[in-house]
């Protein structure tokens, strides 16, 4: 894909069970599967640069498209230094 995820910030109260870099539409992103404190969850990182010219609406479209997240699953977008996260199928373990 060529772009980098290294730098993506890692969240110490969490362990990072699965990544792998993607495409989701027509941006590169980083998918996550996590589990930390109880939870577990996943998450696409996203250079908030490809995302510049969306609302958080469109953002949110485009997560859902992806198999990945669960039908009835809320979105939950933040920014993460050069990233946006978004944040889904997260529940008690």
């Amino acid at each position: 894909m060529g772009i980098s995820f290294s730098n993506v910030p890692e969240d110490s109260s969490c362990t990072v069970i699965f990544e792998q870099e993607m495409a989701l539409g027509n941006m590169a992103v980083l998918y996550r599967k996590w589990h930390g404190e109880g939870v577990t969850g996943d998450d696409f990182f996203i250079h908030a640069a490809d995302a510049a010219s969306m609302d958080e609406s469109s953002l949110k479209d485009i997560v859902r498209s992806s198999a990945l997240v669960g039908a009835d699953s809320p979105i939950i977008i933040s920014r993460t230094g050069d990233f946006l996260c978004a944040r889904f199928n997260v529940h008690r373990i």
